[in-house]
């Protein structure tokens, strides 16, 4: 049932605040002032590849933050896929507000092909009440792949936080986006561009049930965008469309755990667990 080939064409990453720990192969630079553009390289040779992105603005340029917290923890999600690409431990990130949105727009995609996104971004202040919701504008909702790096459930979707189904649409997730020490990561598969092969990611500051803080506080203004992410290139391999993953879930050893996931196909659709 796999919908794309295990290995990928090409990867590619791309730090907002380089720094000495910035892979050479990397693209490097701030993505928060609209037109602001990057060609995208393959990590692998450092070759650039066709794929571009561009930061887009509505209501306002995003706040530049120079200061953060620190790096995220040793083994989290984010440590496992951008160290030794990406200095995280540098500063640099952009905020977003309520109406003031940051875009990623990826062009030179091709449409006959499936892409993986993640996105990382940590202030690590302790800001409980500063909440980023992301938003996937693709040619399919792709598979909801998030990586809760964290013991209180920092990252969710409508689907693993029942009280935000209201606040979230199948192509959002929401993330503690003023702490994530822990590393959790917004992770999209099996994406599908646009006929003109573009895909694109919002950021916004959300305003939702959270299952911790309080994201519409009135003393918060702000949350954040990406200071990193990941791409990747796949081969399709066929029709069929997993929307939302199982999510994580721990019981106590002897007990029942109940799973989920939602997938679509022109074809009948069998599950195996």
């Amino acid at each position: 049932m796999a919908m794309h080939a295990e290995t990928p064409n090409w990867e590619a990453f791309h730090d907002y605040g380089p720094g000495a720990g910035t892979s050479p192969s990397a693209s490097r630079g701030m993505l928060r002032t609209a037109g602001q553009t990057y060609v995208l390289l393959n990590i692998a040779t450092g070759e650039e590849l066709a794929a571009v992105v561009t930061a887009e603005t509505e209501g306002g340029t995003p706040d530049d933050f120079g200061a953060r917290g620190g790096a995220p923890g040793v083994a989290s999600p984010a440590h496992l896929l951008f160290d030794g690409k990406v200095d995280l431990s540098n500063g640099g990130l952009p905020g977003v507000r309520q109406a003031v949105k940051l875009t990623l727009a990826f062009t030179g995609l091709d449409p006959a092909k499936r892409y993986t996104f993640c996105g990382f971004v940590s202030r690590g202040g302790n800001y409980n009440n500063r909440w980023s919701v992301h938003t996937l504008v693709a040619n399919n909702i792709g598979v909801a792949a998030h990586k809760d790096g964290s013991a209180n459930r920092n990252i969710f979707t409508a689907a693993t936080f029942l009280p935000a189904a209201e606040s979230l649409a199948a192509n959002q997730v929401a993330l503690n986006s003023g702490h994530n020490k822990e590393g959790s990561l917004v992770c999209w598969e099996q994406i599908e561009p646009m006929e003109d092969g573009s895909v694109r990611v919002e950021s916004l500051r959300y305003m939702g049930p959270t299952p911790f803080g309080e994201a519409a506080h009135a003393g918060t203004s702000y949350a954040y965008g990406f200071e990193a992410f990941y791409l990747a290139e796949f081969e399709a391999t066929g029709n069929l469309r997993i929307t939302e993953n199982p999510s994580n879930l721990k019981v106590p050893a002897g007990t029942k755990a109940t799973f989920s996931v939602v997938a679509s196909s022109p074809d009948p659709i069998q599950y195996q667990w």
